[in-house]
């Protein structure tokens, strides 16, 4: 039996919900881990780490009894795609933990369809925790959305623009929720050569070991002009045939220079926002060839765009 607990790589700090896991602790299962990011956290009774490679991460949720996670899109699909119900503590805004309350909405939708047990006031943890312990199983027979229609929509565009395994793939996402999204997609683009393009430093996985490009990371400032810099630098070095991409500010930049550059861009809004758009996806549907989204409550934002379902 083991707790894992997890908050993901945001800047913000979410103390709120470490503090608050390490007062209960002793009523957890055991050992109890935590995965911390970049909020400082300190135990003696608890063993942390602020980040630590997919592989391990995977086999952490595998083994844990109890998955306390925030409320991203990556952490919780990745709980559900072991059968397993997650605690999810969306961020919130009013406690400057995020940008916006996009974790909220996010985490209502997944307790209405009963796929996860929501903490939206961190008073009520232990009873989520009990109300977790108690049916830790999805059920074999609850409908989850599968990402069949995604693989196949997806990998059609793929596929015209990159026919033939010896085709290159940029693959172009944030470290985290993005990164997982596009992962979910491995088996479209896994047998064609490919390289990665991420705006932060990450615990590798042996599989993306020497195929990693780490650029310089902007926030919607000046450095943006960096990043269009670098990514023809990129794109005329490494000479891919599509861009896959899941988000973040910074592929605006690729789909810029991959216009210029007569490379498509294929764009999936990532699953964290519901039914707002995120910024860069209302940009990215203008720049791209192919635009996907996974909640059909976006969709009239996008009208030629494609809804494929969530990736779980």
């Amino acid at each position: 039996m083991t707790t894992f607990v997890s908050i993901g790589n945001g800047h913000q700090d979410f103390s709120r919900l470490l503090n608050e896991v390490k007062r209960i602790a002793p009523n957890l299962p055991q050992p109890v881990i935590v995965q911390h990011g970049r909020t400082p956290f300190e135990s003696d009774s608890i063993k942390h780490f602020a980040f630590v490679d997919g592989t391990e991460f995977s086999r952490l949720l595998q083994a844990a009894t109890l998955i306390i996670t925030h409320g991203g899109a990556g952490s919780a699909f990745r709980a559900l795609k072991l059968g397993k119900r997650p605690v999810v503590v969306p961020r919130q805004h009013n406690f400057n933990e995020h940008v916006d309350d996009h974790q909220v909405t996010f985490v209502n939708e997944l307790v209405q369809a009963g796929l996860v047990v929501g903490v939206f006031d961190i008073g009520s943890l232990e009873n989520a925790i009990s109300a977790a312990l108690a049916n830790p199983q999805m059920p074999d027979d609850l409908p989850l959305p599968l990402a069949t229609q995604a693989l196949a929509e997806i990998g059609g565009a793929l596929n015209r623009y990159a026919p033939r395994t010896s085709d290159k793939i940029a693959l172009v996402t944030p470290p985290g929720g993005h990164l997982n999204e596009i992962e979910y997609l491995s088996e479209l683009y896994s047998s064609h050569p490919h390289f990665y393009v991420t705006n932060m430093e990450f615990v590798e996985p042996p599989h993306m070991r020497g195929l990693v490009h780490v650029i310089t990371h902007s926030s919607r400032d000046w450095r943006f002009l960096i990043n269009l810099k670098e990514a023809f630098q990129l794109l005329l070095r490494e000479k891919p045939r599509v861009i896959l991409t899941t988000g973040g500010g910074f592929s605006v930049a690729f789909a810029l220079a991959g216009r210029v550059l007569g490379i498509p861009t294929i764009y999936i809004e990532t699953a964290g926002k519901v039914g707002i758009p995120t910024a860069t996806g209302r940009i990215m549907y203008w720049l791209t060839r192919d635009f996907f989204y996974q909640w059909p409550q976006v969709g009239r934002h996008f009208p030629r765009g494609t809804c494929v379902g969530l990736q779980i």
